[in-house]
C-alpha cells in the first residue's frame, strides 16, 4: 500500500505545532532593496517589511542580517528576485 504524501499546507501546519515557520522574500535591486517576513498558517500573513538602500550595503547578506537582526524564529525558505542573470551563483547588480 502507498503512503500517501502530504500537501505543503499539510507539511507546514505539522512543523507549525512545533515552532513558528516563516518565509523570507526580497525584491533586491541596484538602488533599493525590499525583504519581507512571512509567516504561514492556511495563508501567508506578513510578519515585517522593509526597504533599504543597496548603496548602504556591501552585500546582500549584509541587508538580511541588518532586517534579521531583531527576529526569532527559523526561516525554512528564501527566495529573491534580482536585475539580471545569475551566473556560478553569483550575480552583479545593474548599478
Amino acid at each position: 500500500m502507498k503512503k500517501k504524501k502530504k500537501s505543503f499546507s499539510g507539511l507546514i501546519k505539522e512543523r507549525n505545532k512545533k515552532e513558528k515557520t516563516m518565509f523570507l522574500a526580497g525584491d533586491i535591486g541596484g538602488t533599493k532593496s525590499r525583504l519581507a517576513l512571512f509567516s504561514y498558517d492556511n495563508e501567508f500573513k506578513v510578519i515585517k517589511e522593509e526597504r533599504f538602500q543597496s548603496e548602504n550595503f556591501t552585500s546582500l547578506n549584509a541587508v538580511i542580517r541588518k532586517f534579521l537582526a531583531d527576529q526569532k524564529g527559523k526561516i525554512e525558505a528564501a527566495c529573491f528576485g534580482l536585475p539580471g542573470p545569475v551566473r556560478e551563483g553569483k550575480c552583479q547588480t545593474t548599478n
